[in-house]
């Protein structure tokens, strides 16, 4: 994230996502009123881009850059399919926190889901693979619902547990998710 050669994270982060890194005009922005106030308090002596400075204002395209009140180089979220983030932050740990504390109040903004529920059962069985036919049909069927399963410890007789978990904009919504799936799971559990 920072200007030096060898700090590829950006770089790598793009390649593994497959997206271009270009230059962002609000990233620009922010490493150059950085570079502008290090200048007024008489930190450096120049305020203007250079390579190194400039390779800050690079980032995944569609990515969006936060600033970092406590140095110089920006972090970002970048938004992917899915309801998934990726947020990227300076290595210093007072600006890693800067950063990723401005971060969290950003994505809490992108995400409606605030409710969880969850129930977890015992299932009639310690092996778990003749419950995954069972488990796998309820998540098709309840995309909104992840089912885990927990298998025994080693050479243990107990039975497996479930887990269902959602997430929602209301609890009622999230109660809703979870207490329909249980349901579902109860009827194609009895009918094997």
């Amino acid at each position: 994230m920072g200007p030096a050669q060898d700090d590829r994270t950006l770089a790598g982060l793009a390649e593994a996502l497959r997206l271009p890194l270009a230059i962002s005009p609000p990233a620009r922005d922010m490493v150059e009123t950085a570079y502008r106030t290090l200048k007024t308090a008489r930190v450096i002596g120049s305020a203007g881009l250079n390579a190194s400075r400039e390779k800050m204002c690079f980032l995944p395209v569609g990515a969006e850059p936060v600033p970092n009140p406590a140095g110089v180089a920006p972090g970002m979220i970048l938004r992917l399919t899915g309801g998934a983030a990726v947020v990227s932050v300076p290595g210093r740990p007072e600006e890693s926190r800067a950063v990723f504390e401005s971060a969290m109040l950003r994505l809490r903004d992108l995400f409606p889901l605030r409710a969880s529920a969850e129930r977890e059962l015992e299932a009639p069985t310690s092996d778990e693979s003749a419950m995954r036919p069972v488990l796998d049909r309820l998540t098709e069927e309840f995309p909104g619902v992840w089912v885990k399963s927990h298998p025994p410890a080693a050479r243990r007789k107990d039975p497996i547990r479930v887990t269902l978990q959602s997430f929602a904009a209301t609890q009622k919504e999230a109660d809703t998710l979870v207490e329909g799936a249980l349901r579902r799971l109860l009827a194609l559990a009895g009918s094997r």
